[in-house]
């Protein structure tokens, strides 16, 4: 199953550094973001550090939309996504792999955008930069656990450009609460390890409950 999965995620990812479209477009997304919010919010440096945290994952979950939301529609588009399933391997494999893979381009598109919001909203050295590393990583695991889960129910829908949205947004208020409190705690230098717990939760919850329920939802 462990090779299963590496082979799936190795897959996706030489098809996105083939063609680069999911990465590009997501990096392009967050970025356009978090250029917009600082002209929403002016000149004024100190506002735009106190909002930067919410700003970094506001912008990090709208742009997962993008690549949550082609991860399986691509493979149904061309054809692919009936084979995977007969080889003789178990479906959450397929799962995994997608997981990865996803997890993969989110946890570099958060690191650009991180990058580039500390150059614009000139944003201190984080106080604790463990507790920031930690944030990003739980913090796009979550992202990519629940849009990977939620791209899977949507392929099969027509439209799902407009579902994978309505789907997802509920379900990650709680990640996008303790992500951000997580971050404004590792730059201000207060104590994030309880909202870190709350992300933690959040993903093995979403991924025992992933793993369980996929197998099951693509059966004719």
């Amino acid at each position: 199953m462990i090779r299963a999965t590496l082979l799936v995620a190795a897959k996706d990812l030489r098809s996105e550094a083939r063609t680069r479209t999911v990465l590009q477009g997501v990096a392009f997304y967050a970025a356009l973001a978090a250029l917009l919010f600082s002209f929403a919010l002016g000149p004024d440096t100190e506002t735009l550090r106190r909002f930067a945290p919410g700003l970094l994952w506001v912008a990090l979950v709208l742009a997962s939309l993008l690549a949550v939301g082609r991860s399986f529609a691509s493979e149904r588009e061309a054809g692919t996504l009936e084979t995977l399933f007969l080889y003789p391997v178990a479906r959450e494999a397929l799962f995994l792999g997608k997981l990865l893979a996803t997890l993969a381009v989110l946890l570099a598109v958060a690191v650009l955008t991180l990058a580039l919001m500390t150059a614009l909203y000139t944003l201190p050295w984080p106080d604790d930069p463990p507790l920031l590393a930690a944030a990003v990583v739980l913090g796009s695991l979550g992202l990519a656990l629940a849009g990977t889960f939620y791209g899977a129910v949507s392929s099969q829908l027509r439209a799902r450009e407009a579902l994978v949205p309505m789907l997802l947004l509920p379900v990650l208020v709680p990640l996008l609460i303790a992500a951000t409190e997580v971050t404004d705690a590792a730059f201000a230098g207060g104590d994030g390890w309880a909202w870190l717990q709350v992300l933690a939760v959040f993903d093995v919850v979403s991924f025992a409950a992933a793993v369980a329920v996929f197998p099951y939802l693509f059966e004719e």
